[in-house]
């Protein structure tokens, strides 16, 4: 065997496990709907907010409401991404906000469509929800775990005022159809019925590790 075939070999093996990895991501991909988080907005119009198109802008009130929500800073295993909104769309379609790639306890990426401020800290919250820890085979679950912790970082922003978009968060929105909705009713009856979103979060979650709420 030449060191041409040795490296030919080799680059299929790399191209190989590579596609691997892409097929799992893929499996392990969440996506933020523009129609949930939108349900949970009241914002007057798209010139009266703050439209980011830079990570380093947001990162600040990221950070800010993790720690308010969590009593925690913000893992260091959670990398953050904000795209172009053509960029982002070519890739996920218009209508998905935001997806995270879990691979918890390793570094997960959340990857966010540039949008106005209020529409990209909500879609952080339910990103973040789904990789603070490992993602559950049942996707029912799995969206109920991140719509938990999204309605414990909805209300950390409204009762703080972050980044004066407290008045812009509603807590409870219209009822849905689908998926992500099942999973958000029956998040929303929970709380509902006097259970804390964060100690749901925890319960679905089934948190055992170090990051401990």
């Amino acid at each position: 065997m030449n060191l041409n075939q040795i490296y030919q070999n080799q680059k299929n093996l790399y191209e190989s496990r590579h596609n691997q990895i892409e097929q799992r991501e893929e499996q392990i991909s969440t996506k933020t709907p523009q129609t949930i988080i939108e349900s949970f907005l009241a914002l007057p119009s798209k010139a009266n907010v703050q439209f980011i198109g830079e990570i380093q802008k947001l990162k600040p009130f990221i950070e800010s409401v993790f720690k308010k929500t969590t009593d925690k800073q913000l893992p260091e295993n959670i990398q953050f991404q904000l795209l172009p909104q053509i960029k982002f769309e070519e890739r996920f379609g218009k209508a998905t906000l935001g997806i995270s790639i879990n691979r918890y306890p390793f570094i997960s990426d959340v990857l966010l469509k540039e949008n106005s401020l209020p529409e990209l800290l909500l879609t952080a919250g339910h990103e973040i929800g789904h990789v603070l820890s490992e993602p559950i085979e049942n996707s029912f679950l799995e969206e109920a775990k991140a719509y938990a912790f999204m309605l414990a970082w909805l209300k950390t922003i409204k009762e703080n005022n972050i980044a004066g978009i407290g008045d812009f968060i509603k807590l409870v929105p219209p009822a849905k159809n689908g998926i992500h909705d099942k999973a958000l009713d029956f998040v929303l009856e929970q709380t509902a019925s006097g259970k804390e979103p964060i100690e749901l979060f925890k319960e679905i979650a089934k948190i055992r590790h170090e990051f401990a709420l």
